[in-house]
Formats: structure tokens, sequence, C-alpha cells
């Protein structure tokens, strides 16, 4: 399955802004988010619920399976902690939203 999900995060939220409000993170996405394949997707900057957010679009290819485990206390940027299955290996994307879910071969 195709899935693609959006992600949030505050890291410097109201640093390092370019003028078209887009954010340039100060990390190696591979140091960062802990995983190889991730593309340096550039985040934009977001209002929610009068803060502002930082937002990216990331989508996984040849994923199996997606859950979403219980919204713990204490969580308080949008999304919650996937869990997706791909190529027989667990992964999990904090902070993250579900926009689609796409089967091929259904």
């Amino acid at each position: 399955m195709l899935v693609h999900l959006r992600q949030y995060d505050r890291d410097d939220a109201t640093e390092s802004l370019r003028s078209d409000g887009t954010v340039d993170p100060d990390r190696d996405p591979d140091d960062y988010f802990g995983e190889d394949d991730l593309e340096a997707e550039e985040w934009e900057r977001v209002s929610e619920a009068d803060e502002t957010l930082l937002s990216r679009s990331v989508t996984f290819d040849g994923v199996t399976a997606v859950s979403v485990p219980k919204r713990t206390d204490g969580e308080s940027l949008p999304g919650r902690t996937l869990q997706l299955r791909v190529d027989g290996e667990e992964r999990y994307l904090s902070d993250a939203e579900i926009v689609e879910v796409q089967d091929a071969n259904p």
C-alpha cells in the first residue's frame, strides 16, 4: 500500500523561516527521526489552535499494515504516533495524521 501522512513538530517553529513560510530543519533527518529512507522534505509553518507548528508530508510505499495505538495523556501536538509495517519491519512516526492510504492490488 501507499501511505501518505502529515507530521507535526514544534522544533524551531519561529526560527530559520524562509520568506515563503517554509522551514529548513537544523538537523539531519536520519539523526532526528531515526529513519534511513525518509527524504529531507521541507517543513512548512502552520497555525494550529493559536500556536505555530511545523508540518510536512511523508509518504511510504510498500506498507502492509497501519496501526493507530491509543492516544496517551500528555500528547499536545496534532496527530498520533502511527505504527507502519514496511517490508516486514515495524516503523513508528510520531505526531502524524493519516491523509490517504491506497492499495494498488485490492
